[in-house]
């Protein structure tokens, strides 16, 4: 079963010019395009093997309390903050793209 993406989601997505879809990719959750040319951009997001998706900020905001969701925000992005998050051209890196759509 694809990953339901969020209106949270979609809407982070397009304030930076992307647009995002379920992926494909049976262990991602997240297909990114550009906006203007519906170019390619990047797949994000975990899935397990059995299907079901790692937790995204938007996810937890639904099942758990705000308290809670903040925890473990906080605690991804500090495990992901010596990740690069630009790359040589200045576009974001998949992490970035993953941190402002998954967990912002």
């Amino acid at each position: 079963m694809p990953y339901q993406i969020k209106q949270r989601q979609r809407t982070r997505a397009s304030e930076l010019g992307y647009t995002i879809e379920p992926s494909k990719r049976k262990l991602k959750k997240i297909t990114v395009y550009d906006k203007k040319t519906n170019k390619f951009i990047a797949d994000i997001g975990g899935m397990k093997e059995d299907g079901s998706a790692y937790r995204d900020y938007a996810s937890l905001l639904e099942s758990k309390d705000k308290a809670t969701a903040d925890k473990v925000r906080n605690a991804y992005i500090k495990r992901h903050a010596k990740e690069p998050k630009k790359k040589q051209d200045g576009s974001f890196t998949k992490s970035k793209l993953a941190d402002i759509i998954l967990w912002s």
